[in-house]
């Protein structure tokens, strides 16, 4: 009885579920549709093509890339960088221990800052350096700073000290 009753029954079910299944397929093709003809208001992609910068400029400066490329070759070496100062450290003037020492961190470009040094000195070495300003550092590259409180595996620039003042002289 159960076997002529699904006999019957599974015909119509078949038509029925097609019949549903036309339906929402034309639903769907009127969705696609809609979907398709509207058009997102989005900005333009970014660039993501890297621009080339020179390791060393005609008059023999290094990029900051160029010297951390070639930090084992520079390494112990004097050399002239040429760079832009992106965040200064200073020391407070009444702090008795300055941590973290004084230091600079240079790049190539500062709107796109893909390499950074680290250029350590005395206080005195780096007096008058200024955020976003373009400078020529004259130092030797290293590992690390001469306290050893900075470790750099990329190196580190350890700026020349600046000349003694000459002695004044004394009139009797």
């Amino acid at each position: 009885m159960i076997f002529r009753t699904v006999k019957y029954l599974a015909p119509l079910l078949t038509v029925i579920l097609a019949g549903a299944c036309l339906k929402l397929e034309k639903g769907l093709e009127k969705e696609k549709k809609r979907v398709i003809t509207e058009k997102a208001n989005l900005p333009p992609s970014p660039s993501f093509v890297q621009r080339n910068l020179a390791e060393k400029y005609p008059d023999g400066t290094y990029s900051v890339e160029g010297v951390v490329k070639n930090v084992k070759e520079l390494s112990d070496k004097a050399v002239q960088v040429k760079a832009t100062v992106l965040s200064v450290q200073k020391c407070a003037p009444e702090a008795e221990v300055c941590d973290p020492p004084p230091h600079i961190y240079a790049v190539d470009d500062i709107s796109y800052p893909r390499k950074k040094l680290l250029v350590v000195g005395s206080g005195k070495a780096l007096e008058g350096y200024e955020q976003k300003h373009s400078y020529t550092f004259s130092g030797k590259l290293a590992y690390w700073s001469p306290d050893m409180r900075f470790i750099k595996l990329d190196g580190l620039l350890v700026l020349d000290e600046p000349p003694p003042p000459p002695p004044s002289e004394e009139k009797k």
